[in-house]
């Protein structure tokens, strides 16, 4: 049984706003399908239980301190939409 159905991939297309055609909403969902599934057999294994022995211990990582930045009105000047404050951009979500 296919865990992503074409309606899912049309409802996830329309939420992204980009253009899926039927062919491609097929092959998509298969693809996704076989993503989840491997997800679900990844998530019943005990692999998330291994040690990771060459994993970074956080406390070797720098520490995320402020420095020296341009100035607004630098950074802003190349921006293709703003006012004097910030950057414009399209909206995205409608309310």
């Amino acid at each position: 049984m296919d865990l992503i159905t074409n309606d899912t991939v049309r409802h996830l297309a329309e939420l992204a706003r980009i253009g899926v055609g039927e062919e491609d909403r097929e092959r998509f969902a298969a693809d996704l399908s076989s993503l989840a599934a491997l997800a679900a057999v990844l998530e019943e294994s005990e692999c998330c239980a291994l040690e990771l022995e060459n994993a970074v211990p956080l406390s070797s990582l720098r520490a995320d301190d402020t420095g020296v930045s341009l100035p607004r009105e630098v950074l802003l000047s190349a921006a293709p939409l703003r006012d004097d404050e910030t950057f414009l951009v399209p909206r995205a979500v409608e309310e």
